[in-house]
C-alpha cells in the first residue's frame, strides 16, 4: 500500500502545479535584487518537492520542467530569452523521471 501521493492525480493537480511555479516566479522576480539566484532555485525546489509529495509523479515532472524553463527565462542572462540548454535539461528530466519507475 502506498502512503504518499495518489496513484493517478486529479487533473486539477496540474493546474495547481503550474500556479505554484508561477507564484514562485513572481515572488522571485520581486525579490531578485535582494536574494541570490541560489535562493530562488531553492524556492523552485521546494515547490517541486511539495508537488511530488502531494500530487505524485506526473505533476512533479511538470513542476520540474516549468521550473527549469521559468528560472532560465526570468533569472539567467540574457533575461527573457529562451536558451538551448533549457530544452535539453527539460527533456532529460522527463526521461529520467519516466525511467525511474522501471525496475531492472
Amino acid at each position: 500500500m502506498r502512503l504518499g501521493a495518489p496513484l493517478k492525480p486529479h487533473p486539477t493537480a496540474y493546474g495547481w502545479t503550474a500556479a505554484s511555479v508561477a507564484l514562485v516566479t513572481a515572488l522571485g522576480t520581486l525579490l531578485y535584487s535582494y536574494i541570490d539566484q541560489s535562493d530562488i532555485i531553492m524556492l523552485y525546489l521546494a515547490v517541486i518537492m511539495m508537488t511530488a509529495a502531494r500530487f505524485g509523479r506526473g505533476p512533479s515532472t511538470l513542476a520540474s520542467v516549468l521550473s527549469v524553463a521559468a528560472f532560465d527565462f526570468c533569472f539567467v542572462p540574457p533575461f527573457f530569452a529562451r536558451q538551448q540548454h533549457t530544452v535539453f535539461l527539460s527533456i532529460a528530466g522527463v526521461f529520467a523521471n519516466r525511467f525511474a519507475g522501471r525496475r531492472t
